[in-house]
């Protein structure tokens, strides 16, 4: 998110109900349903995916790893497989099959493969363990062979964790400063610093370095998609995500595309039906429940309480499993605290997260909690320390200005709640009508 301070733009906005306003439609539609209906059928969801071939690698390595049951690399290839299969369908199976595969092979290897030990750590990753991520990270310097590799892996694993100094440290390690994997994460960290402008540029250059790697051009056409959103480029949004639509192989990030589309479809547009159409197509294909978050949110939008109920349990309940392992946390203690006020699994839920992602914006959610609650020096004290000026992204600026508020800052609260106003795009219509009757309310 970019960094505002001016409130000249805030004024218009308020003004003309420009902003995701309800009553008022002043932008032409950007989502055409035509063009989008195509897509939403099996046949391209296999095909474009690369299910298909994901499914194709998982019988041939099984069949290689059942004739030579010993071999470190026919695990490590299964693993892989199934790895690649998660990233599409999201079935949270595959993940712990991978894991499984790839610590047999760790054993195999005396654990002093590198591949293998910076395999576990982008697997951590995906699982969301940050901590086991870098671990894995550090020993895979240690044995020595392409430091490189283990040099990204611990710049995404410590980014996570909030440290981004360390992480900016590794960065520079990776000698060839024109690289994709480089400029991905240099984008990663201008964002991280609140500027989106240059986190664009440093992507868009990133997508010129690729080649022919489907897989690669679509995760940078698709997280071009969220950047432009983000800067609130819509049709440079529309356009990327569609790219990518139009593409083969691309991997998790085609239907993370049409995900993005509705959410165009919803918070531009103001087309909520056609969003669902799409979000309902997504979620009966993947087997993870965090869009079901995206279908709860619209049906409040439409003032239809008991089916933002039905998604919203729906998520806890598949959410919740110990399977996942924390990698939803984050909602989790959203929902316990402001949905379902159940402030001790909340206080539970960030202690677990601290230790494995001590960054602004999980000391947000400790503060969010401490809030809800009634403690509003408690959660001001927080953020004061852990939160401000240490992120841009729109969520923690937004209950900044929630903290400020309760706490009787209301210049502080207006500043913030203005900047997180400028994110209303990314925030969604339902967040941004909630900070308009905040602002009214000062």
């Amino acid at each position: 998110m970019i960094k505002f301070y001016t409130s000249t733009i805030m004024i218009l906005i308020l003004t003309l109900g420009i902003a995701c306003n309800k009553e008022t439609k002043e932008t032409q539609d950007v989502v055409q349903e035509t063009e989008i209906s195509g897509f939403l059928t099996e046949h391209s969801f296999g095909s474009s995916t690369g299910l298909e071939n994901a499914e194709m690698n998982i019988k041939f390595w099984k069949k290689k790893l059942a004739s030579s049951p010993e071999s470190m690399t026919y695990h490590s290839k299964l693993a892989s497989a199934y790895a690649s299969r998660f990233s599409i369908i999201k079935d949270i199976n595959d993940l712990q099959k991978a894991d499984s595969l790839y610590t047999v092979a760790f054993n195999l290897a005396g654990g002093k493969n590198v591949d293998n030990l910076q395999a576990m750590g982008h697997l951590a990753i995906t699982r969301h363990k940050f901590t086991e991520a870098q671990q894995w990270g550090l020993k895979a310097l240690e044995v020595g062979d392409k430091k490189t590799a283990s040099h990204k892996l611990l710049f995404d694993a410590l980014m996570e964790r909030g440290d981004y100094e360390l992480a900016k440290k590794h960065l520079s390690k990776l000698e060839n400063k024109n690289s994709f994997a480089y400029l991905i994460r240099l984008s990663k960290y201008k964002d991280h610093e609140g500027n989106l402008d240059s986190a664009l540029h440093y992507m868009e250059r990133a997508k010129k370095r690729i080649g022919h790697n489907h897989t690669l051009r679509a995760w940078s056409e698709s997280n071009l998609g969220d950047m432009y959103g983000h800067a609130n480029h819509i049709q440079k949004s529309y356009d990327s995500y569609m790219q990518v639509l139009h593409d083969e192989q691309t991997g998790a990030s085609w239907l993370h595309s049409l995900e993005g589309i509705a959410w165009i479809a919803y918070a531009h547009d103001d087309n909520a039906d056609l969003a669902r159409q799409i979000l309902t197509y997504v979620d009966d294909r993947i087997q993870s429940p965090g869009v079901k978050l995206k279908l709860a949110e619209i049906a409040e939008y439409q003032n239809k309480p008991l089916k933002k109920e039905q998604y919203l349990q729906a998520f806890l309940e598949e959410a919740g499993k110990p399977v996942y392992q924390g990698m939803y946390d984050a909602k989790l203690i959203e929902i316990a605290a402001t949905e379902m006020s159940n402030y001790d699994r909340a206080k539970k839920l960030v202690a677990e997260e601290l230790r494995n992602r001590p960054n602004p914006s999980t000391y947000n959610l400790k503060a969010l909690n401490y809030l809800e609650m009634g403690k509003a020096e408690k959660a001001l004290e927080i953020i004061e320390s852990k939160v401000k000026d240490r992120t841009y992204e729109p969520v923690p600026v937004l209950n900044m200005a929630r903290v400020y508020k309760a706490n009787g800052m209301f210049e502080k609260a207006q500043e913030y709640f203005e900047e997180a106003l400028l994110a209303g795009y990314e925030l969604g219509p339902v967040t941004v009508n909630n900070i308009k009757n905040e602002l009214e309310q000062m």
